[in-house]
């Protein structure tokens, strides 16, 4: 297997795109095109390397996704914190964690948690 790309349900692919965008993230692919009426059945989403992919539709247990963390490894932790830090509920700043890595942990609009890290 050479990756996992997780496939996350949201109620509002658009908006759900619009926000992962403000963060830094590029919207690579959706399916629109396909669609009748042009709207989004899934999309793809990069941030240096690492991809998500969103479709529309609740979790399927209605939970807010707290059970659910994604980790990025990205390049500059703290210039990442400056980007996505005002449009995000940190659930906490960048801090050493002690085994050589710096990380910090958001919640986007629908729940789910993002880690953002580098090696120290």
């Amino acid at each position: 297997m050479s990756s996992v790309t997780p496939m996350l349900r949201v109620p509002d692919v658009a908006s759900a795109i619009e926000w992962y965008r403000k963060v830094g993230f590029r919207l690579v692919a959706t399916d629109a095109e396909c669609q009748e009426n042009g709207a989004i059945g899934w999309c793809e989403l990069c941030l240096e390397g690492g991809s998500i992919f969103l479709r529309p539709g609740p979790s399927a247990t209605g939970e807010a996704h707290g059970d659910v963390t994604l980790c990025f490894d990205v390049a500059d932790v703290n210039a990442t914190f400056l980007r996505v830090s005002p449009h995000a509920d940190i659930v906490y700043a960048p801090r050493d964690q002690g085994y050589a890595r710096v990380d910090f942990e958001v919640r986007d609009p629908n729940g789910y948690r993002l880690l953002f890290g580098q090696d120290a």
